[in-house]
């Protein structure tokens, strides 16, 4: 009988244990989405303030020369919205774990150059330099890939460079270097053989 007791006891604060851990898990959960909401408040605020400034401008007939101007103006925040909206349901899906990664063997080089030719103009736009400084070409980097999801690799790439340009100044500079070296140690990178 001592003994059942004691096993019972025992099987008794492993599952208050794993109680506990599982309450900390949900406090840290909670406390992650109350952060978050207020981070995506506050991203959202910007774009919607100001596309309500120049929507209302343009409105009261208060800007009229550059009427085009303002319109592109609000067009562009109008998109940072909706990107910032599906930002939020990818997340949402990431955490949820309903997201699939579509792993792929990707040609590095030729990728980074596609991206930049990508989101040239958002730079040249806001009249910010936009380099792009790639490894010298030879047979050895020409043909090196990456094994990576290239639709969610962009993702993060035009999430920083949408920082890059938010806090760049005009005739700023704003520069995409690729290091094979340096990026064999964050993905899978290797020489492709033909």
């Amino acid at each position: 009988m001592e003994k059942c007791i004691k096993a019972r006891t025992r099987q008794l604060l492993e599952v208050n244990e794993q109680l506990e851990q599982a309450n900390e898990k949900m406090k840290q959960s909670e406390s992650f989405r109350i952060k978050l909401l207020a981070n995506i408040s506050h991203e959202l605020g910007t774009p919607m303030t100001a596309i309500k400034g120049y929507a209302k401008a343009l409105k009261d007939g208060i800007i009229t020369a550059n009427a085009p101007k303002y319109a592109e103006r609000i067009y562009e925040r109008s998109a940072l919205l909706q990107r910032l909206i599906e930002d939020l349901l990818e997340l949402t899906k990431l955490e949820t774990r309903q997201i699939e990664f579509q792993i792929k063997d990707v040609l590095i080089i030729p990728y980074i150059e596609q991206f930049y030719l990508k989101y040239e103009w958002e730079a040249n736009a806001k009249q910010i330099q936009f380099l792009l400084d790639l490894p010298v070409m030879s047979d050895e980097t020409e043909l090196v890939i990456a094994h990576i999801d290239p639709l969610r690799m962009e993702q993060v790439l035009a999430n920083l460079l949408s920082n890059a340009l938010k806090f760049t100044p005009a005739n700023g500079v704003i520069r995409i270097a690729l290091d094979i070296n340096a990026l064999k140690h964050l993905i899978p990178v290797r020489p492709l053989f033909i």
